[in-house]
């Protein structure tokens, strides 16, 4: 299981860095906010903030003088990730939604929280889960934010690819434009329930450092990984496959 683990840790690092940065030449190309903040989100969340934060809490990799430092580095990080996600899903399919509006300063709001929460917090210590009221804030508020914005990402596109499938009948519908979505909403869903697991395991009082744990949530990052890279740069062979297909 740890093998599992670090190779889900690799691959969403990796996928993660490389979609980050295409889609940061995109958005310099194209100067619009849902690229912009897609990159952010990659760079930040994935790579940034994940990596740092496997990298401080579960390796022990860095310096003891260190840890507190970059553990804040990765929660920061993780948090504009998170809202960035929010803020793309609100200018791509909901844009002059007030809802939508209250929801992504909701979501910041709960964000910050897990933010200062984590930076009251003592040194942190591989292994060791924290405890305490501040303890209850960082894992909360960056539970249920970063759990929020990408369920709702995840409940967007997978509704608008359900549209355009339901208007494929009419001649209107582009299959790939679907598929994408259709991985978008896998690759999110996933994203978020890596939240939802650990949220689980945090109510049942459950060990979250347990091995069974470790490998469903490295099923989750390999998933949202994979269905993300299919999602923002398909293969050409893919996009083949899918128009060929009988129901295209």
């Amino acid at each position: 299981m740890q093998i599992a683990a670090q190779l889900g840790f690799l691959a969403f690092l990796t996928a993660s860095l490389v979609i980050g940065v295409r889609l940061g030449l995109l958005a310099r190309r194209t100067r619009e906010l849902p690229e912009t903040a897609m990159a952010v989100a990659f760079l930040c969340g994935g790579f940034l903030g994940y990596g740092s934060l496997v990298a401080v809490t579960v390796l022990g990799a860095a310096p003891p003088a260190w840890r507190h430092a970059i553990y804040l580095v990765s929660v920061v990080s993780m948090a504009t990730a998170a809202a960035a996600v929010a803020v793309f899903t609100r200018r791509v399919f909901r844009p002059d939604a007030r809802p939508a509006a209250v929801l992504v300063g909701a979501i910041g709001c709960a964000l910050a929280t897990g933010v200062v929460g984590s930076a009251a917090l003592p040194p942190i210590e591989p292994g060791v889960r924290p405890t305490g009221a501040a303890a209850g804030l960082a894992f909360w508020g960056m539970t249920l934010g970063t759990g929020a914005a990408y369920l709702w990402a995840a409940a967007e596109s997978g509704r608008y690819a359900g549209l355009l499938r339901r208007r494929r009948p009419l001649g209107l519908g582009d299959v790939r434009v679907e598929s994408r979505l259709a991985l978008w909403c896998v690759g999110e869903a996933a994203a978020g329930g890596i939240s939802l697991l650990y949220a689980g395991a945090r109510l049942l009082e459950l060990d979250q450092r347990s091995a069974e744990l470790s490998a469903l949530s490295s099923l989750l990052v390999v998933a949202s990984a994979a269905a993300s890279w299919l999602a923002f740069f398909p293969p050409a062979l893919y996009e083949r496959w899918l128009v060929r297909q009988p129901s295209a």
